[in-house]
């Protein structure tokens, strides 16, 4: 599996606070089958603004402990991008893209969407970016209205949702939501949103139940190849 989305960078963000703790849960996502990792730190005008030298700073440094820890696994950094006007500017003089791709991993608020959420991401692909949209489940709005998830496909905006979210852990009403976006073919990739340390990894028992529910190809397109993809910075398919 490859994981998109993480906050495991030590102590830029809500994430991981220091780098026994990346370890421990990068170790305990290496027993789960991940190979590849990305770090995607929030970065919020006014509350996040790690400067890319500091990150860059703590991923070789991470890189050290993990080789000492004998953990080895692909990490990469990214970022969490909060949509605002004119975002572009900070995405490209932090270098916010995944791994130095035209993808963006980006958020907005959970409990509405602003009025200007669509020019903002019209913004973004008028200048090459690709935006993945993370947690749509989560998005009251979505929720509310799971055909506006279509709506954003049709806008060429890519949805990863939550590992998590198919196994309850953000509520019932979340759960159903992710369910009913899976039967519809409304998500690309899924990921982990890790922050802390779980019990269990969630990303390998969502994959038994989407196996399950599905089959093994849907979800080897989605925790796979379609992540594999966004690394090598090659096209995926919006309808499959």
């Amino acid at each position: 599996m490859i994981d998109l989305h993480t906050h495991l960078l030590p102590e830029v963000d809500d994430g991981s606070d220091s780098l026994e703790e990346s370890a421990s849960i990068i170790a305990q996502m290496l027993e789960s089958g991940v190979s590849d990792i990305v770090l995607t730190p929030h970065f919020v005008r006014g509350l996040y603004q790690t400067t890319y030298a500091l990150k860059k700073s703590k991923l070789e440094q991470l890189n050290s402990f993990l080789h000492d820890q004998a953990l080895s696994v692909n990490i990469i950094l990214g970022a969490e991008i909060y949509l605002e006007p004119d975002i572009w500017r900070e995405i490209e003089e932090e270098h916010l893209e995944i791994a130095g791709t035209d993808y963006l991993l980006v958020e907005t608020g959970l409990y509405a969407f602003p009025g200007n959420l669509y020019e903002i991401l019209s913004g973004l692909l008028k200048r090459g970016f690709k935006p993945i949209l993370a947690h749509p489940e989560r998005y009251a709005d979505i929720v509310r209205q799971p055909q506006l998830a279509e709506d954003l496909i049709q806008r060429d905006i890519i949805l990863q949702a939550n590992s998590g979210s198919f196994l309850g852990y953000y509520g019932r009403e979340v759960q159903k939501t992710v369910w009913e976006m899976i039967k519809n073919r409304f998500i690309h990739l899924i990921a982990s949103d890790t922050h802390h340390i779980w019990d269990s990894y969630p990303g390998s028992q969502a994959a038994s139940a989407i196996s399950k529910y599905f089959n093994n190809d849907l979800t080897r397109l989605l925790m796979v190849d379609n992540p594999r993809n966004i690394l090598s910075n090659r096209r995926i398919e919006l309808s499959y």
